[in-house]
């Protein structure tokens, strides 16, 4: 039995200017201390010191921490301590959507993930994979407490996406084959897979493999 994800084809963050995203974020908060996980560091500039930005990336994957404030912020918060960056991060060409903790957002639109799912919201995600199963998806990461205060995908164009770790292909992020992981098994043993949705929709099938070949 194998099982892995799936990869889509990628282009780097840096475009002609050059730039990661926390060179970005270091330029629009000054008066931050901003930490790219594996990449650069940028002190403060000028200003009153305002904290440190913690942020880790992953493919086509990026969580931005404001690490002195405890817990995640939500929309109201950001915009009051950091006016404009959520707009500034998702007007980016380079990015596809930034998450928050009740709210995503697009250039120019902010769009709601509750549910049932609006049908703005829906043919955004459209453009991704099948909206219900994504914006399902997006809730789950959104959920937990770990996430970053923002959550940052990069852009993808139907065919490639935005990597902020510059690697040929990536995963864990959203558009195209990346979405599609498979499994591998006996055509004998008559694999249903046709409700998996997530790793854990797995347990059922494995266990019904497992008591097939005892």
């Amino acid at each position: 039995m194998l099982s892995d994800h799936g990869q889509v084809e990628t282009r780097p963050f840096t475009g002609s200017d050059g730039k990661t995203l926390g060179a970005l974020v270091a330029e629009w908060l000054p008066g931050c201390a901003v930490t790219e996980h594996r990449g650069s560091a940028f002190p403060t500039t000028a200003g009153p010191y305002h904290g440190r930005v913690e942020i880790t990336y992953s493919g086509g994957l990026a969580h931005v921490f404001f690490a002195d404030i405890a817990g995640r912020m939500d929309e109201q918060a950001l915009e009051s301590a950091f006016p404009g960056l959520i707009s500034r991060v998702a007007g980016l060409d380079r990015v596809g959507l930034v998450m928050v903790r009740d709210a995503i957002f697009t250039a120019g639109r902010r769009l709601s993930l509750a549910e049932p799912l609006s049908a703005e919201t829906g043919s955004f995600l459209e453009r991704f994979d099948d909206p219900g199963i994504l914006a399902a998806q997006l809730r789950r990461l959104n959920s937990f407490e770990r996430s970053g205060d923002l959550v940052v995908f990069g852009a993808y164009d139907g065919s490639t996406q935005v990597n902020f770790e510059d690697q040929v292909g990536g995963h864990g992020s959203i558009g195209g084959d990346q979405l599609h992981p498979f499994l591998l098994v006996k055509k004998e043993w008559r694999v249903d897979t046709s409700a998996v949705t997530n790793t854990s929709d797995l347990y059922r099938p494995l266990v019904a493999i497992r008591d097939l070949v005892r």
